[in-house]
C-alpha cells in the first residue's frame, strides 16, 4: 500500500486508497467512491482521532487481500483511465493565445 498525494488515480493502478476529507467540497466524491467500495474514508483533517483511523482503515485493508482485489476491480468498473482525452477541451490560456 502507498501513502502519498497524488493525482494519479489508486483504483488504476491497484493501490488500495484509503481518503481523508481536507475540505467539504470532497464530500460527495468521497461518499461515493466509499459506498462503491473503491476506498476507506478514514476521516476528516483535522481530528484528534485520524492517526487512529487511518492506522485501523491500514490494518483492516493489509490483512483483507481479498477486500483489496475488489477494491480493484470495482475501481476498474468505474474509471477508464481516459478521463482527460475524452475530456479534452481547450483552456482558458488556449483559448486567450
Amino acid at each position: 500500500m502507498a501513502a502519498a498525494a497524488r493525482r494519479r488515480a489508486s483504483w488504476r493502478d491497484r493501490t488500495p486508497a484509503i481518503a481523508i476529507r481536507l475540505a467539504e467540497n470532497q464530500t460527495l466524491n468521497l461518499t461515493a467512491l466509499s459506498e462503491a467500495g473503491t476506498l476507506v474514508w478514514a476521516g476528516d483533517a483535522p481530528r484528534y482521532d485520524l492517526g487512529a483511523k487511518v492506522t485501523t482503515a491500514l490494518a483492516g485493508l493489509g490483512a483483507d487481500s481479498a477486500r483489496r482485489d475488489q477494491m480493484s476491480r470495482t475501481g476498474r468498473t468505474l474509471v477508464d483511465g481516459r478521463g482527460g482525452a475524452r475530456s479534452r477541451a481547450p483552456s482558458r490560456l488556449e483559448a486567450a493565445e
